[in-house]
């Protein structure tokens, strides 16, 4: 709802255009980036490789998709219904703004409650990998070896000792 308060403050209907238009390109690079990323470290591990990189803020990140194209549509439906001839219509408009909310609520709901799956994740790795010793101050991620299997580059496993 405030989404939408905000969004009906911006008058000109050009300006609300350029909005919707940087939404879409900021976001749109945001998920592809994210799908990009999250692709590349999930899909060995759905493979069951023998060495993966996993990080839990990747599945976390992947729930949040959702949001941010439910929020790039609702800006674009709001000019679609607000600033051409559907806006003829007023209670079909509202009600079709409501449901809007309702589903950017469940989007939010869905990347709160993705914490959940993220840990089930996380314990379901550590227990079938060994973490190699590699966290650095940019990344929060681990590689992990299955098995007794050691780490390409030269760091050392759990069981070898710290």
């Amino acid at each position: 709802m405030t989404l939408l308060i905000i969004w009906s403050g911006i008058f000109n209907v050009k300006n609300k255009i350029v909005c919707c238009i940087m939404l879409w390109l900021i976001f749109g690079g945001l998920i592809a980036v994210v799908l990009w990323s999250v692709g590349d470290d999930i899909s060995p591990l759905l493979n069951g490789a023998d060495e993966i990189y996993y990080d839990s803020k990747l599945i976390i990140a992947l729930a949040g998709i959702p949001f941010f194209v439910l929020m790039c549509l609702a800006a674009l439906i709001n000019i679609i219904l607000t600033e051409t001839k559907l806006k003829k219509n007023k209670k079909r408009n509202d009600v079709i703004l409501e449901r809007m909310n309702v589903l950017l609520v469940l989007s939010v709901c869905l990347f709160m409650f993705s914490f959940i799956p993220a840990y089930i994740l996380t314990f379901w790795v550590r227990s079938h990998y060994t973490p190699c010793h590699d966290t650095s101050i940019v990344s929060s991620g681990t590689t992990y070896v299955k098995g007794n299997a050691t780490c390409d580059r030269e760091m050392y496993t759990k069981e070898d000792g710290e």
